[in-house]
């Protein structure tokens, strides 16, 4: 049975500015990393623990898994069987930030 996915608003923002950096910078690249980024969210959707354990200064443990060159940091809540993706983040920036 897949879980449940929530987009925490700080996931929101980052897509937007994926959105908006790509656009301004390589337009045809646009498509092809918001499907590597949808693909990756149906796969952790099937099978979250198949993601690795990846815990940041100052934030609980959480999950990450790798879509193209960005990140996608999430956090599991069992009881729910929900999917919380936090940020998604290039993974050449420095650590994000979890507020």
């Amino acid at each position: 049975m897949d879980w449940n996915v929530v987009w925490a608003n700080s996931s929101l923002r980052d897509l937007r500015k994926i959105e908006h950096y790509l656009l301004k910078h390589d337009p045809a690249a646009l498509p092809v990393v918001m499907e590597y980024i949808r693909v990756e969210v149906r796969r952790i959707e099937s099978n979250p623990y198949l993601s690795g354990v990846v815990s940041m200064p100052g934030a609980e443990i959480m999950r990450e898994t790798f879509a193209a060159s960005y990140r996608i940091i999430f956090d599991l809540n069992e009881a729910a069987q929900t999917i919380e993706i936090l940020r998604v983040w290039h993974s050449s920036r420095e650590e994000p930030t979890f507020d």
